[in-house]
C-alpha cells in the first residue's frame, strides 16, 4: 500500500479492523534483560560488597557501595543490582535498579565503587554483586541492609484540577494510612485551613499479567488524596502535605505552592507545558541498556528545563500519554514520582492514558479488554495510572475529561479506549464540543495520545502509525472541524512535528474553513521513533525526529504561541496562531 496515500485518505484499505495482535516493535524494557528464577549461589566468600552507610534520613540522599576481591573481574558479566525489599531476588523478583561493574571499576581491577540515589520505597534495600551476566547470574556477595529513618515519609506529591474551577487536588503517597491531611493558607505562615484526604491502593490481584503481577511487581504504598474546595480564582495558596497523627519532622512535607486557574473567558495571558512520552531517569546512571552504554538522562532533562522555565506565567502541565513507561516494573514510577515531584507540586499536573499505560490484550479484574490488542503496558492495563493521577474522567476507565482555563477550553481523550461513532467516548467528546461557550473560550485546544496527522513509516494492521491516524481522522475529524478545534495535541510518535492548519488532508491557511493544527510533540523523554518518510509531506511545517524537548504554549485570548525547546536550550520551532474573526 502507498504509504502517503493511506496516510491521508480514509479508504478502507487504511482502516483496518482493530483487534488484531500488535505488530509495531518498540525497545523492551531493559529489565527483560534479567532472568533470576534460577540464578545460582557462588562459593566466592572473598568478595565483599559494603555500604557507606545502612541509615538514610531522606529519599533522594545518596551512599557510596563499594566492592572488592573479585577474580578474573568482567565489566559485562559482572554486575550490581539493588532490591527492595532485601531477598526479593529470592522469588526472582527484578531489582530496583541496576549497574554493570565497568561502571564503579573502569580499569577491570576487581574492586570498584559507585554513587547510589536511594528513594524511598517504604521499604529496606541491598545490593546484590553478581556475576555470570544476566540471563544465568551467580550470586556472589550481599551487603547490610539500608534503611530508611521513616518509611511513611509523604512523597510523590502532585496536583491536579478537578471539574470545578474554585478546586485542586493534592496527591501523595506514603506506606500507612496514618492520618492523611492537607493544611493551607493565603501566606506560608498561614497554613489554617486543613482538609482530611481519602486513602486507596491497588493489589497485585487488581493487575492483568506479566511483568506487573510478578517479576516487576511492587508494593505501591498507599496513595492519599485531598480536594482544596472554595478557593479564590488567581490566586496563590500555599500548602503542605502528611500525616496529622505524626510526631516526627519527616511526617509532613515541606510548603508549597500553587496559583488557582482564572475566571473562565478571562483574557489574562498564561502558559502551559504540554508534551508526551516522557518516561524516567535515575540520576545516578543506572540500568544502563548494554554494558558501556551511557545512561542519558533525557526525561530528567526535559523535566528540569521546565522546572527552570517555570515563572509565574506557567500555570499547568498537559502530558498525554506515556507517563513513566513502567510497564509492569513498578519501580519505574517510583523514579517518575520523584523527577516530576518538584514540578507537579507546584503546576497541576494533567494527564491522558496512552498505550503505555493501558493496552493489554485481555480483560483484567477491574478492567475490560483493551481496545487495541498487545502487551505495550507490560499487564498493568490502566491500574497503576488511573490510581496515581487523578484526573475529573466521568467514570473509573473512562480518561476523558476537559477543563477550561482562561480563554481556552481544553479537551482530553483516549486513543485507547474505543473513540469511534456511537462509542461512549465519542458521545461525551460530541456533546462536550457542543456545550462549549466560544465567548467565554474562544480557544478549543484537543489532546490525545495516538496521532491524528503523523509522518510515519509505520503503516501496520491494527494500530500502526497511520492505520490509527485514518481512523482517528474518519471518526473524530469532522467532529474537529464541526465545532472550530483550532490546535490538536499528540504524542506516541517519538518526534516533534507541526502541521499547517488542515482538514482532510488539506492546508486550509487563507481560505474560508478554519482548520487545525495539529501538534505532535512525543519528545519528553523516550527514544526518538526515527521512521519519518524520506520526503516530508507538504503539511508538516516542522518535522524533527532527533531532538528531546517539550512545548510552552502562551495563551491569551487573541492568539496561542507555541515554544518548542530542546533539551541543549534551543528554541527549535516557535509558531503563533491568531483567532479567525
Amino acid at each position: 500500500m502507498h504509504t502517503s496515500w493511506c496516510m491521508w485518505g480514509v479508504a478502507a484499505a487504511c482502516l483496518l479492523a482493530l483487534g488484531g495482535q500488535v505488530v509495531v516493535a518498540h525497545d523492551p524494557h531493559t529489565m527483560e534483560a534479567i532472568d533470576l528464577s534460577s540464578f545460582k549461589q557462588s562459593d566466592q566468600a572473598h568478595i565483599t560488597i559494603e555500604v557507606s552507610r545502612t541509615l538514610v534520613a531522606r529519599s533522594g540522599e545518596w551512599v557510596e557501595v563499594t566492592w572488592r576481591n573479585v577474580s578474573a573481574p568482567s565489566s559485562s558479566d559482572d554486575w550490581v543490582a539493588m532490591f527492595s525489599p532485601p531477598g526479593a531476588f529470592a522469588a526472582g523478583s527484578t531489582p530496583i535498579k541496576f549497574f554493570y561493574a565497568g561502571q564503579g571499576d573502569p580499569g577491570n581491577t576487581g574492586a570498584g565503587r559507585l554513587r547510589v540515589r536511594m528513594l524511598n520505597m517504604r521499604a529496606a534495600a541491598e545490593f546484590v554483586f553478581f556475576r555470570g551476566g544476566l540471563r544465568s547470574p551467580t550470586l556472589a556477595a550481599r551487603s547490610l541492609p539500608v534503611r530508611f529513618a521513616d518509611p511513611n515519609e509523604p512523597l510523590q506529591g502532585r496536583l491536579a484540577l478537578t471539574a470545578r474551577a474554585d478546586e485542586m487536588r493534592v496527591s501523595w503517597t506514603t506506606r500507612d494510612a496514618g492520618r492523611p491531611a492537607v493544611w493551607f493558607g493565603r501566606t506560608p505562615a498561614d497554613l489554617s485551613s486543613t482538609v482530611t484526604a481519602d486513602s486507596s491502593s491497588y493489589e497485585r490481584a487488581d493487575l492483568c499479567g506479566e511483568p506487573a503481577t510478578g517479576r516487576g511487581w511492587r508494593a505501591p504504598g498507599t496513595f492519599h488524596t485531598a480536594v482544596l474546595q472554595h478557593l479564590a480564582p488567581d490566586t496563590p495558596y500555599f500548602y503542605r502535605f502528611g500525616d496529622a497523627a505524626g510526631s516526627s519532622s519527616s511526617s509532613r512535607s515541606a510548603v508549597h505552592s500553587f496559583r488557582t486557574a482564572p475566571r473562565r473567558g478571562s483574557p489574562r495571558p498564561f502558559d502551559a507545558f504540554v508534551f508526551g512520552d516522557m518516561g524516567a531517569t535515575d540520576l545516578d546512571g543506572s540500568t544502563p541498556v548494554r554494558p558501556g552504554a551511557d545512561t542519558f538522562p533525557t526525561a530528567a532533562n526535559v523535566t528540569a528545563g521546565m522546572l527552570a522555565d517555570a515563572d509565574a506565567d506557567a500555570r499547568f502541565v498537559l502530558h498525554f500519554g506515556d507517563i513513566s513507561y513502567a510497564r509492569g516494573y513498578a519501580a519505574d514510577w517510583e523514579v517518575f514520582h520523584a523527577q516530576v515531584e518538584p514540578l507537579a507540586t507546584r503546576l497541576p499536573w494533567m494527564t491522558g492514558i496512552g498505550n503505555h499505560e493501558r493496552d493489554w490484550s485481555a480483560a483484567g479484574p477491574r478492567v475490560a479488554k483493551a481496545w487495541f490488542n498487545g502487551t505495550d503496558s507490560g499487564g498493568e492495563c490502566g491500574v497503576p495510572y488511573e490510581r496515581r493521577f487523578l484526573m475529573p474522567r466521568p467514570a473509573p476507565d473512562q480518561p476523558w475529561y476537559a477543563f477550561d482555563w482562561g480563554a481556552a477550553h481544553f479537551v482530553v481523550f483516549s486513543t485507547e479506549h474505543n473513540f469511534t461513532r456511537g462509542s461512549a467516548q465519542h458521545r461525551w467528546l460530541r456533546q462536550d464540543l457542543a456545550a462549549v461557550d466560544r465567548t467565554a473560550t474562544p480557544w478549543v485546544v484537543v489532546a490525545g495520545h495516538r496521532p491524528m496527522y503523523i509522518d510515519s513509516t509505520n503503516e501496520a494492521p491494527g494500530d500502526g502509525d497511520l492505520t490509527v491516524a485514518a481512523l482517528l481522522r474518519r471518526e473524530l475529524e469532522p467532529l474537529l472541524r464541526q465545532h472550530g478545534v483550532q490546535l490538536a495535541l499528540w504524542g506516541h510518535h517519538h518526534s516533534y512535528q507541526r502541521t499547517c492548519r488542515l482538514y482532510a488532508g488539506e492546508c486550509v491557511e487563507g481560505g474560508e474553513e478554519e482548520g487545525t493544527v495539529h501538534l505532535v510533540v512525543g519528545t519528553a523523554g523516550a527514544g526518538n521513533s526515527r521512521n519519518v518518510q524520506p520526503d516530508k509531506p507538504s503539511i508538516f511545517t516542522v518535522v524533527s525526529d532527533d531532538t528531546h524537548g517539550a512545548v510552552r504554549l502562551r495563551v491569551d485570548d487573541t492568539s496561542i504561541t507555541g515554544f518548542y525547546r530542546t533539551t541543549d536550550g534551543r528554541v527549535a520551532d516557535t509558531f503563533t496562531l491568531h483567532l479567525r474573526e
